[in-house]
C-alpha cells in the first residue's frame, strides 16, 4: 500500500490560512434626483460599527471641521439622509486638510478580534460632492498601532447638475478564497482627504459622506504551528504502523 504523507498538507493548510488578502475596490453610482432608473444604493443598520450594535466599542474623530450642523454621528446611524438634504444629515466639510474617523470594536464577545469581509463608504448630495478620497487603517490583536490596510482609495464620479442628486458607494472586498480583508481586527480608521473639484480646475474640496459600513464576524483562533506539526507526525506514525 502506498504511504500517504500528511504533514506537508497540514503545513500547506497553515500557510494558506495566513495568506495575504487580495483587496479589490468596486464602485456603484446611482442618480437619485429622479432622472435615473435602477435600484438606489442602500446602507446597513446592522453592520459591525453601526450605532447601538454590541460589536461597536467607541467612535472618535480628529481634525474634522463641520459644515453647518454636519456631524460624524450620522456616518454609522444606518441612514443615507436623503439626496435633497444636507448639513445635519451629512458629515460634510469644506476643509481641504485630512481628517480621521476611528471605530474601535468591542472585544468583550470577540477576544480574538474580527475577520473583516467588506468595507463600504457612501457619499450623496445634489452636486459633485460625491467624489471620495480616503485610506483605511486597521489595528489588530497583535498590533494595536494603526497601519495602512491598502493603498489610498480614490473614486470619482461627475454629478455637477444642481437638483440631480447622485450617490456613490465604494466597496473594499477580498477576492481570495477566504473572502477576508483582514483578521483579528480591533479597530478601523478612515483618513479622508480632499478631492479635485471636477467643475473648477485647480480647486479641491471634501465629499458629503453619508454612511460607513463594516461587515465581518468574530475571529476564530487558528491552530498553532506546533500543534499542526504534532498532528501531522501522529498521522504519519499511525500510517506506518499499518
Amino acid at each position: 500500500m502506498k504511504k500517504i504523507h500528511y504533514l506537508p498538507l497540514l503545513w500547506a493548510f497553515a500557510l494558506g490560512q495566513s495568506a495575504t488578502a487580495a483587496i479589490t475596490l468596486t464602485t456603484t453610482e446611482h442618480r437619485d434626483g429622479g432622472d435615473s432608473p435602477g435600484v438606489p444604493i442602500t446602507v446597513s443598520g446592522t453592520d459591525l460599527v453601526n450605532a447601538g450594535q454590541p460589536t461597536l466599542g467607541s467612535v472618535s474623530s480628529s481634525d474634522f471641521t463641520a459644515y453647518g450642523d454636519a456631524s460624524i454621528a450620522v456616518l454609522n446611524d444606518g441612514l443615507d439622509g436623503g439626496w435633497n438634504s444636507i448639513s445635519s444629515n451629512t458629515a460634510v466639510t469644506t476643509q481641504t486638510t485630512p481628517w480621521a474617523l476611528t471605530y474601535m470594536l468591542n472585544l468583550a464577545g470577540a477576544p480574538n478580534g474580527y475577520d473583516i469581509s467588506r468595507i463600504d463608504v457612501m457619499s450623496l448630495w445634489t452636486i459633485d460632492y460625491v467624489n471620495q478620497h480616503y485610506s483605511v487603517l486597521i489595528s489588530t490583536t497583535s498590533n494595536p498601532a494603526f497601519t495602512v490596510l491598502d493603498a489610498n482609495v480614490t473614486t470619482t464620479t461627475a454629478s455637477s447638475q444642481s437638483g440631480a442628486g447622485s450617490s456613490l458607494l465604494s466597496s473594499l472586498t477580498d477576492n481570495s478564497p477566504s473572502g477576508v480583508i483582514a483578521s483579528n481586527v480591533t479597530g478601523i480608521q478612515f483618513v479622508f482627504e480632499a478631492v479635485p473639484d471636477p467643475t473648477s480646475a485647480g480647486e479641491e474640496h471634501q465629499a458629503a459622506y453619508r454612511e460607513v459600513d463594516v461587515f465581518g464576524v468574530s475571529s476564530i483562533p487558528e491552530p498553532a504551528a506546533g500543534t499542526l506539526s504534532l498532528i501531522g507526525l501522529g498521522v504519519i506514525l499511525r500510517r506506518r504502523r499499518h
